[in-house]
Order: structure tokens, then sequence, then C-alpha cells
């Protein structure tokens, strides 16, 4: 940190400061300043806007504010020349006695002191989070369901996620066992949810089981034309969280009043803000200015609204690979095999009848990735919906393998019907097999699969296509998952 540049400036302004303090984070880096006298500090916050300027001139992304510890100290934020990212898995690894001691752990990332900071759900409450696309709001929700996968049994923990925006980030927890019901994009489904777990809870305040629930872009339900009964009941569940071990993750790209409420902002005082677009914005979030600052890539700042308490840290990072490949589901309700053999080849043609998916261009089955929530698989049985995603991603998977790598081999291939082509997208676009095994996939699974593949091609001979030169695509392709890609290389070296 350019310590000298930095008092510079603020010399320029007229402004006489000294160095007291200085810390470093991952991506941020902090001083504080000592101001000769209160004339320098009402100096400073007449021309605060200015100054932000020139430092954000000499230094990019800068946030400056007088510490509520000492009137005469300014505190100095910005960008280190080097960032570094926490992840999530490696925490859980260093800090896994302490999260043990927890009811419900919560990694809120590293402070500008490189200080891990850990928060009990059950103490803090309820939380009201905003930030604009793609600055690490969704990856954040993630580290949170992770955090409490790894470290909760269903039998602690239930999960609710509503996802009302109808994006495909938290469909893969469908079917968990965590999950206490179904994962659902409805509006008028999720209050439903909503109002039946508090009654439940009411009707039964000895349940030991906690409850957190998620929701992703709740914005849409507040403006929706039940906005108002949405706004009642999560004002409930805020009021009475602790006492029926109710706790929220209200999240939204648009914090606007009608939005981030009044009453929201009275019974929730837990803040979490990623980067914003405005002070205004930042205002209605934290209770004061700074989020528009923040950098992005995780950069975020909690804040507690009644204790004043606040930190800048930087979120886990959590790769959805990382995510998807490590939601670990029990398949012994149900045998791969007899299942994938007897059931999903025989009953594929009739499940497409029963949903929207169509034929596609004459060029086989294209699959909405809308319809692939819980509402329009009810005919697929609870038991059987982890190897259902399996199943489906194989046939996926190996389609595009043969389509991509072995175009001679693939009319053939395609003649023989073992494995329908299947395209799952999303405005016109491919979705990847990844994202259909939702994280089902285990080694088992997997291993049945390569198997079965091996079967398939010891009966079948083509010119260019077999188990070897298949399998080695597979193990090669940056676009499929790594640990799938890993446990591939695995089997073939076997």
């Amino acid at each position: 940190m350019d310590i000298d540049n930095i008092i510079g400036i603020f010399q320029t302004y007229g402004i006489v400061v000294s160095l007291i303090e200085e810390t470093s984070g991952t991506q941020i880096a902090r001083c504080i300043l000592k101001a000769k006298s209160k004339e320098d500090v009402d100096k400073f916050l007449s021309v605060k806007d200015d100054l932000s300027l020139a430092l954000q001139s000499a230094f990019s992304y800068t946030r400056t504010y007088i510490s509520k510890t000492d009137a005469l100290n300014i505190v100095v934020e910005l960008p280190n020349a080097q960032e570094e990212f926490v992840y999530l898995t490696e925490e859980l690894k260093e800090c896994k006695e302490e999260l043990e001691k927890l009811n419900l752990p919560l990694v809120l990332g590293r402070d500008l002191e490189n200080n891990l900071v850990i928060k009990d759900i059950t103490e803090t409450g309820s939380f009201l989070m905003s930030g604009a696309t793609s600055t690490g709001k969704s990856m954040f929700i993630d580290s949170v369901i992770y955090t409490l996968l790894e470290t909760k049994g269903p039998n602690d923990t239930k999960l609710v996620i509503l996802e009302p925006k109808m994006g495909l980030e938290t469909m893969q927890y469908e079917g968990i066992p965590n999950i206490l019901s179904h994962i659902t994009t409805d509006i008028h489904k999720s209050y439903e949810i909503l109002t039946k777990i508090v009654k439940d809870r009411e009707e039964n305040k000895k349940d030991p089981k906690h409850i957190v629930i998620l929701v992703d872009e709740f914005a849409i339900l507040m403006l929706s034309s039940i906005g108002n009964e949405f706004e009642e009941i999560f004002c409930k569940i805020a009021k009475k969280g602790k006492e029926l071990g109710i706790y929220m993750f209200l999240s939204s790209s648009k914090p606007s009043d009608t939005v981030f409420t009044e009453r929201l902002r009275k019974h929730i005082p837990n803040r979490i803000a990623f980067t914003l677009a405005t002070k205004e914005d930042s205002r209605r979030v934290l209770g004061e200015e700074g989020g528009e600052t923040l950098i992005g890539n995780g950069d975020m700042i909690y804040r507690n609204v009644n204790t004043n308490e606040e930190i800048r840290v930087q979120a886990p990072f959590i790769s959805t690979d990382k995510v998807g490949y490590n939601i670990k589901i029990s398949s012994t309700e149900s045998k791969i095999e007899d299942y994938y053999n007897n059931r999903f080849r025989n009953q594929f043609h009739e499940w497409v009848k029963q949903t929207q998916a169509h034929e596609h261009s004459g060029e086989g089955i294209y699959i909405p990735h809308r319809d692939l929530c819980m509402e329009k698989l009810s005919h697929v049985p609870d038991k059987d919906i982890p190897l259902f995603f399996c199943s489906l991603g194989w046939s996926v998977l190996v389609d595009q393998v043969m389509y991509t790598y072995f175009k001679d081999d693939y009319p053939k291939f395609q003649s023989l019907t073992l494995y329908p082509k299947i395209e799952v997208g999303i405005t016109n676009t491919n979705i990847s097999p990844g994202w259909v095994f939702r994280g089902y996939l285990t080694k088992d699974i997997l291993n049945f699969f390569l198997m079965d593949l091996k079967e398939f091609f010891k009966k079948n001979t083509f010119k260019e296509a077999s188990w070897e030169s298949v399998t080695k695509v597979m193990s090669e392709d940056k676009d499929i998952n790594e640990n799938i890609r890993n446990e591939i290389l695995a089997v073939r070296k076997l």
C-alpha cells in the first residue's frame, strides 16, 4: 500500500493526517489515519466526494469514512495489488471443531485482518442481502447451503429453498435429504410453503430441527399480487424466528423501498451487501453508505444495524462443480441397474408425453430446463428422483460425446435407441450434463454407467467409437465436470 501517496492526496486538500495502523485482507487493504485536529476531520467531510475521486484515480476503487470508535480516525480501504480467494472447502476443514460447536454455522469469509469470521445463525437471526448481478451473491447462498450440508444432518437441520426467478443456481439441491419441501418457482406455492412451516412450528414448538429458508430474488415475491402477504409472513418469521427455530436469508439484486420495506428492515437487523449500484441502495441495505464502493468478486459488508457491528469480508468461494459433486445422496432405496435398464429406458417416452418435452427438428427430444422442476416431475417417485436425473444426465452426456466426436458412427449409434438423443436447454442454449446430474452422481452410480457403456460397446461395433475411445474423450473434455473426468480416468486405468 502506497501510504505516502495516500497521505499526500489528503494534504492536497489541506488535511493533515498520519498513519496509525495498516492491515491487509485477501482482496482489500485498510489504513487508519489519525487527523491532526477536529478541523481536519471537518475538512475531510466537506471534501469527501472530491477526495474519494482523487484516491480512486490513483488506486481504483476506494472507500473512506470516519471510524466509529474514534472521531479523529479516518479509514481508507482500497484493493490489494494481488488478490487472493477464500476457499470454503479449505476453511471448513481448518475450523471443523469450531463449527461443530455451533447450532447453525455460517462462514462469512475473511476480514481485513485476514481473520475467519464465523457466526451462529441461531444467535444472529435472519438476514437481508443485496448486490448487483455477478458480484458474489448467489455463490454466497451456495456457501451457506454447502456449509450446513457439510456440518449438519437432515435430523438436525432442514432447508427450504424458494427460486422465484426460475434460475438454475439452486435446482441442483432438489431431492437431497436436508430439503424440507420441493424447491419451487411458483409464487403462490412459495407462500403456501412458508405459511405451512410457520403453522406447523407454532403447533409443535418442541421440534428440535432448525429450519433455514433461502430465497434468491425475493423481490419477485414482494412485487407480486400477494406481496403484502409475503411481507407479513416474512416479518412474522423474523420476529418469532428464534422462538420457532426458523431463519431466513432473503436475497435480491433490487433493494428498492417496495422490496426492502421499512417493516422488513425493522425486523431483520442483519444485512449483507455485495456491490450496490448507488449510495441510496447502500443506505437502504446497510443503513449507511459504503456498499456502492465494493469491488465485486465476493467483496462484501456484513452489518447489524441494531448493534452497529460491521465487518468487511471476502466471502468464501466455492465452485459449482464442487457444490454439485459433493452433495451426497443415498441410492439404497432403488438399485440403479434395475432402474436404469428396466424403468428409465422403458418409461422414457412415456415420461416425454407427460412433460413439455418435444421433438426437436426431427433430431431427438428437446427439454426446456424449466420442465425439470419438481412440479412437472410428479410422475417420478421421490425415491427415484436422484436416479432419474443421473440417468437423464448420462444419456445427454453420451449422446453429446458421440455427436461431437464420432459423427460417422452417430447414425448407427442413434438407431440402437439405448441412448435417446436428448437436449436440455434454456433460451436456445444447451445446458451441460453436469447441471442435469444436480449433484446426485456418486462414484458408484458413475461406475455402473461406465460398465454399462462397456457392455454396450462389446455387443456393438463401430468404425471409430469404442469404450476406450469414448471414455478417453470424456476424461479429456474440459467441458465435463473435473471430478467426473478424474473418476472416468481412474476407471480407465483399472
